[in-house]
C-alpha cells in the first residue's frame, strides 16, 4: 500500500468499521450503518408537527439495509391507490448517543427522511426534504417488533 495520508487513513480499523471510508481498489462500495437500535425492527412514526402531522407511518427495517413504509391501515410496504410494489431504499443507522440513532434513506419518489430517534424518550426529530422542499417534522415513536 503507497505510504500516503489518505492511504493509511482508509486502512485504519475505526473508519473500516464504521463503513466510512474505503480503501483504494476495493471493489463494492462501503454499506451504510446500521444500527441495532432499528435493524430487523418495525417501528411506527406518529408525527405531531410539520406536513404529515396526524399521521403514523409504519417503518419495517429489514437486517439487509433496506427500509418499507406504509401509512398505518395501509397494507405494509403498499401505496394507498394501485397497490405498486414497495419502495425499498437502503438506509443508515447510525448510533450518536446512547439511546439516540439517526437514521436516513432516499425513497424514489426524491423525498429524503433524517431522523433522530430517541430511544430513552420515544420522541422523534426530522427533516424531509427533496430538491425543492425542506420540512421539519417532530412526533414520537414506538417499537412494534
Amino acid at each position: 500500500m503507497p505510504d500516503t495520508p489518505h492511504a493509511a487513513q482508509a486502512a485504519t480499523p475505526s473508519n473500516k468499521q464504521a463503513g466510512t471510508q474505503q480503501a483504494a481498489g476495493d471493489a463494492a462500495p462501503a454499506r451504510p450503518p446500521l444500527s441495532g437500535h432499528v435493524r430487523g425492527k418495525t417501528l411506527d412514526f406518529s408525527w405531531d408537527s410539520g406536513p404529515t402531522a396526524g399521521k403514523t407511518q409504519r417503518h419495517v427495517f429489514h437486517r439487509d439495509g433496506t427500509v418499507e413504509w406504509s401509512s398505518v391501515g395501509e397494507s405494509a410496504g403498499r401505496a394507498a391507490s394501485g397497490g405498486t410494489p414497495p419502495d425499498k431504499p437502503e438506509y443508515a443507522a447510525i448510533d450518536v448517543g446512547d439511546d439516540v440513532c439517526l437514521v436516513s434513506y432516499r425513497s424514489s419518489n426524491g423525498y429524503t427522511l433524517t431522523v433522530a430517534l430517541d430511544f430513552a424518550t420515544g420522541l422523534s426529530t426530522a427533516i424531509a426534504s427533496n430538491s425543492d422542499t425542506w420540512m421539519p417534522v417532530g412526533g414520537r415513536f414506538r417499537e412494534v417488533s
